[in-house]
């Protein structure tokens, strides 16, 4: 004859170790989700402002401009752009010389939003590359 006292028992374990697998569970999921949702904000702006400076008139307004778009878009996706940087570089001289490249790189530390994780970061590093057209 079993004893009622255990049957009980078996419920409240697989809640405490249902609970103790799933929770760290969704935490890794909404971290990992984090993470990418901030590489593809940070991967479109770069993007977008390595268009715009190839197209630019001029190196000095391609790279306000570029700036602008970056800062704009990573603040549309909840991140703050204080805590990027961003690098440009040419490969001819004068920068936007037809058939010469451009690269913007924007890098930092980007904050996961994840419960109990707010204060982890993580370094995230992005980068675009295209040619100057020649049709300017």
């Amino acid at each position: 004859m079993k004893d009622s006292r255990c049957e009980g028992n078996v419920l409240v374990e697989f809640v405490f170790i249902a609970l103790g697998i799933m929770v760290p569970i969704c935490l890794v999921i909404t971290s990992a989700y984090s993470l990418a949702s901030n590489f593809l904000a940070l991967s479109n702006a770069a993007r977008s402002a390595t268009r715009m400076l190839a197209i630019a008139e001029d190196a000095q307004s391609g790279r306000q401009k570029a700036t602008l778009i970056i800062r704009k878009q990573l603040q549309q996706a909840g991140l703050n752009p204080n805590w990027y940087q961003i690098q440009v570089t040419c490969t001819q001289r004068p920068c936007l010389t037809p058939a010469g490249f451009v690269t913007i790189k924007i890098s930092g530390n980007s904050r996961l939003h994840a419960p109990f994780l707010d204060s982890v970061t993580v370094p995230l590093s992005v980068s675009q590359t295209m040619e100057v057209s020649g049709l300017q």
